[in-house]
């Protein structure tokens, strides 16, 4: 798994490559949480666009994620998800909680207004 970001007006985008599965989710995890630090940061958004599968340890390390961001009173959402990521927030309705942008563009305007 492979794991990066930039930063563009207050907002973290980080993008994901390759399974969040076992170890990889731990790693994932803990990247995303060092953006926690950033004192200048008001949003953070996952493009998941090339995560063709995350197991039940992704996605719960990833509501694990949303809560501690909402903590730490910043949003946090995800985007550009696959077909098969997508379904699995939607059979655990979690789609209901975390908010899901069909791109990164709708993610960063959401967060700019």
């Amino acid at each position: 798994m492979k794991l990066s970001h930039q930063i563009k007006d207050q907002i973290a985008i980080i993008t994901v490559e390759g399974e969040l599965l076992g170890d990889a989710v731990i790693s994932f995890e803990a990247g995303v949480l060092e953006l926690l630090e950033h004192e200048n940061l008001k949003a953070v958004v996952v493009n998941l666009e090339k995560i063709m599968f995350l197991d039940s340890f992704g996605i719960g390390v990833t509501v694990n994620l949303f809560k501690k961001f909402q903590q730490a009173q910043m949003k946090f959402g995800l985007c550009a998800l696959t077909k098969e990521v997508l379904e699995a927030f939607k059979i655990t309705c979690l789609d209901q909680l975390i908010p899901i942008y069909e791109t990164k563009q709708e993610a960063l305007k959401s967060f700019t207004e």
